[in-house]
């Protein structure tokens, strides 16, 4: 029962410029004798073989996009009692050949014509409720949508979101849609037979069937120019740490509202997982809203249904997310915490490596 009541809440999610990086970051900076310098060579062990940088301004922290990074997790929950393991979350990214669909007027190409993704899948099943939830952020080379965040839900809870950001008529505007229930729409398809023989064929009401939810109308707000998504503010945190910044904020898009986001260096220590023993260097984020910002009738919900604080645990060398850990609300009357554990990794820098 207690998996069953988690399942729906804990395994919820969880301008800029291109440039293609390519073996550049790969490999090293050379010395004046043409050979690569020993600093420069273990800074290339930090970063993935291949990675697309996406500039986002001058003097704001740049996004990372691995090439072909694959992390998985086990989702735990301590009761009181022990942890208990309610499903799996898969984070992946990758680079792929920028392909264009119908061009918008004014919108202008980048040169270099690739696209980076970053995708994040939560999987459980416990006593008939089924869940398979998938955010996916697509950055593109072009004015509109230069952002493109993707929230799926299927299973036996069925919805969609979709998140938009980039440049139009010279501004920096987000546009939000997400569906519902259709609510007596005139659908043919959408009208159930009754089982009993005196019963009459009717309209569904709030069912969970996915062929049976709509398009709501789009929302548009203006937000700053360097505004990311949620998988976004997640991979920047890795960039702070390989970079050895001090802490940034950026500010992140949750539907139609706006976040600032502290990224925060903390402490060091080593954590034992299922994929290894690793030292690790804590990153804080910490959400606060900007000024003026509606509060509306929640706090802040970020990946994996944690609220309020997220602790990131990384790999202190190349920022590879080992452990993340926060507090999920349950039916607004406690809050558990929650770990989400590496237990497997693929594609990931060669200075990744568990200890002996």
């Amino acid at each position: 029962m207690i998996r069953e009541l988690l399942l729906p809440v804990l395994l919820f999610p969880l301008t800029v410029g291109f440039q293609a990086d390519g073996s550049s970051t790969g490999s090293a900076v050379s010395g004046n004798d043409g050979k690569p310098t020993e600093a420069s060579a273990s800074r290339a062990s930090q970063l993935p073989e291949e990675s697309l940088l996406i500039e986002r301004g001058e003097g704001q922290l740049p996004l990372r996009i691995p090439a072909a990074e694959e992390l998985e997790f086990r989702v735990l929950v301590d009761l009181g009692i022990g942890d208990v393991n309610v499903g799996t979350v898969t984070l992946t990214s990758g680079i792929e050949p920028y392909r264009a669909g119908l061009p918008i007027p004014g919108a202008q190409v980048g040169g270099e014509q690739q696209s980076g993704w970053l995708r994040s899948n939560a999987r459980g099943g416990h006593l008939g409720y089924e869940l398979d939830h998938e955010l996916k952020t697509t950055y593109q080379p072009v004015d509109f949508p230069r952002i493109f965040h993707r929230d799926t839900q299927t299973g036996t809870e069925n919805r969609k979101r979709e998140i938009k950001i980039g440049e139009r008529d010279g501004k920096t505007i987000s546009t939000f849609q997400d569906d519902g229930h259709c609510e007596g729409c005139e659908r043919p398809e959408h009208v159930v037979s009754s089982t009993l023989p005196w019963g009459k064929d009717h309209h569904c009401k709030k069912c969970k069937r996915g062929e049976h939810r709509v398009w709501k109308e789009i929302q548009t707000r203006d937000v700053p120019p360097n505004t990311v998504d949620m998988l976004g503010a997640i991979y920047l945190s890795r960039t702070l740490l390989v970079e050895g910044l001090e802490e940034t904020t950026v500010p992140m898009l949750d539907k139609t509202r706006l976040w600032n986001v502290t990224l925060r260096p903390g402490g060091t220590k080593a954590l034992n997982t299922k994929a290894g023993r690793f030292e690790c260097r804590e990153i804080l984020l910490e959400t606060t809203l900007p000024e003026g910002e509606d509060p509306g009738d929640r706090g802040f919900s970020g990946i994996f249904g944690i609220r309020g604080e997220i602790h990131i645990w990384a790999e202190a060398l190349t920022g590879v997310p080992v452990m993340i850990e926060g507090e999920v609300p349950v039916g607004g009357l406690f809050t558990l915490d929650v770990q989400v554990e590496l237990t497997e990794h693929r594609g990931t820098p060669a200075a990744f490596q568990a200890q002996e």
